[in-house]
């Protein structure tokens, strides 16, 4: 059946047929049906019909059909067939591949999306810290300011420092080393003014070195001190444990 294809068409029938037996099994079923139709549907002329046919046209011009000239013709149809059957497979394939692509692709925005979630990590973390050295930079320039004045208060449970810039009306305490307190108290700023306390809040040991602490500002004072309170502070300092006088 396949002697009429081309030479390329033919050996891509044939290797298509070995690979796959459905397909021989197919073009088997295809030559087996066509030869059974072109017998079984062929019908002897009465008699003479041949002889007034030939009589009246020229002979030369007439192919009287045969089995060869039947299977050949209806070959296309065959071809149709195998066309239909390739074209299946490629269907398939194509199917397959764009599965294949579009799993590859989720894939693909799976690991995107794990890449920007830890871009996003990263990105907060460097707000975090560019947000602190923005912060450590501000203090770093107050303390430095020509107007800000340091005083340091002492006392033989440790020591701090309150840097008061009375031009901007600021006030931080830092540089605390001070015991970290029992439970249930707390320790308390103090500015003396006129001989009398003024609270400035009460605050906890920094747990990361000298952080600054920023305490409100009171003017004139003549001296800072830290008290050690019960937890929320007192009225009036009752246990003061550090000093400093403004110089």
């Amino acid at each position: 059946m396949l002697g009429k294809l081309p030479a390329a068409e033919a050996a891509e029938v044939t290797e298509f047929a070995q690979k796959y037996p459905e397909v021989q099994q197919e073009l088997t079923s295809i030559e087996q049906t066509l030869e059974f139709y072109v017998f079984a549907q062929a019908i002897s002329p009465p008699p003479g019909v041949l002889d007034r046919i030939l009589q009246r046209i020229d002979a030369d011009s007439v192919q009287i059909p045969t089995k060869s000239s039947l299977i050949s013709n209806a070959r296309p149809r065959t071809w149709s067939r195998l066309s239909a059957v390739g074209l299946a497979f490629a269907l398939l394939a194509a199917v397959a591949g764009l599965a294949f692509l579009y799993f590859q692709n989720e894939k693909l925005q799976d690991q995107v999306r794990t890449k920007q979630a830890q871009i996003d990590k990263a990105q907060v973390a460097c707000d975090s810290i560019s947000e602190t050295l923005n912060v450590l930079q501000a203090e770093f320039g107050f303390v430095k300011n020509r107007n800000t004045r340091p005083i340091v208060m002492t006392g033989k449970n440790g020591r701090a420092a309150v840097y008061v810039n009375s031009e901007s009306g600021q006030v931080y305490l830092g540089n605390v080393q001070l015991r970290v307190p029992s439970t249930g108290k707390q320790y308390q700023l103090w500015a003396i003014v006129d001989g009398k306390p003024t609270d400035m809040g009460v605050f906890d040991i920094p747990t990361q070195g000298n952080v600054f602490i920023k305490v409100p500002f009171v003017a004139n004072a003549q001296a800072f001190a830290v008290s050690l309170e019960d937890v929320g502070g007192k009225p009036q300092p009752t246990e003061v444990v550090i000093i400093g006088n403004v110089t």
